[in-house]
């Protein structure tokens, strides 16, 4: 990456969005998050961040009223995470996807996700999630 910096930048963009997502700004999550989507894709980075970007900006979009822009892209998010093997925090992802099935009216798929969910949860020994 540019300037020797690393994926410092990339982590910051993860951090910082998700800190705005969690105070409810959702214009500013999803600004930090497309840039940091951004850093991604210009640098061919693949690592945890940025499942964490991408599940953040999937779940703001949602917030937003931009469903199924949303949804694919916590969809995108979950599958690299299974793909990779990189299951921490993927539990908090599987909920966002099933309050999305709830939005959208899909009451048996969002049960599914959410029980998915709180397996994750319990297996990866994640309370807070």
């Amino acid at each position: 990456m540019e300037g020797g910096r690393g994926q410092a930048p990339i982590i910051a963009h993860g951090c910082l969005g998700h800190l705005y997502l969690a105070q409810g700004d959702l214009e500013h999550a999803i600004r930090v998050f497309d840039q940091g989507l951004t850093l991604c894709r210009a640098s061919g980075y693949r690592g945890g961040v940025l499942r964490v970007i991408v599940v953040g900006l999937g779940y703001a979009s949602v917030l937003q009223g931009r469903l199924a822009e949303g949804r694919a892209l916590l969809e995108e998010g979950v599958s690299e995470s299974i793909r990779t093997g990189g299951l921490i925090d993927l539990a908090y992802g599987v909920a966002w996807l099933s309050e999305i099935c709830r939005l959208a009216g899909r009451g048996e798929e969002a049960c599914q996700h959410a029980r998915r969910a709180l397996d994750l949860a319990r297996q990866q020994k994640e309370r807070g999630n």
